[in-house]
């Protein structure tokens, strides 16, 4: 922290993101595109020779990006493997309400969105979570 005339001024840091790639998907014989996820752990350098732990979908931090075409019926299966309960957010996904956020309890699997409801038609430029 930097001091100015009296007053506390934070130091700004900025990180830069990469855009997460690509997560590989399958085709099911209805024509389904299936998504596997994987809440885990992980460690992360943000700044230099600093470990940050934290939390990820298929990797320590952020998660894949999932795409599919306009109209395609997505499904994704998601695992908790955290010891505590986690919610996923769609980001991107153009979808009901109820399906846009999802808890999971630690080990809970579940096939997401809609499982309970048949397939889902991604919208426009879906991707996320």
């Amino acid at each position: 922290m930097e001091k100015t005339r009296g007053r506390r001024r934070l130091k700004r840091v900025l990180i830069t993101l990469a855009v997460p790639p690509l997560a590989p998907s399958t085709v099911d014989k209805d024509g389904t595109r299936a998504f596997d996820l994987r809440v885990q752990t992980g460690s992360t350098e943000f700044r230099p020779g600093v470990a940050t732990p934290t939390w990820g979908f298929n990797g320590g931090h952020l998660g894949p990006t999932l795409r599919a075409e306009r109209g395609e019926w997505v499904k994704v299966r998601v695992r908790n493997t955290l010891d505590e309960a986690s919610s996923v957010h769609w980001h991107g996904m153009h979808l009901p309400v109820a399906m846009d956020r999802i808890q999971l309890s630690p080990g809970e699997r579940r096939a997401v969105p809609g499982a309970d409801r048949g397939r889902e038609a991604a919208g426009a430029g879906a991707s996320g979570p």
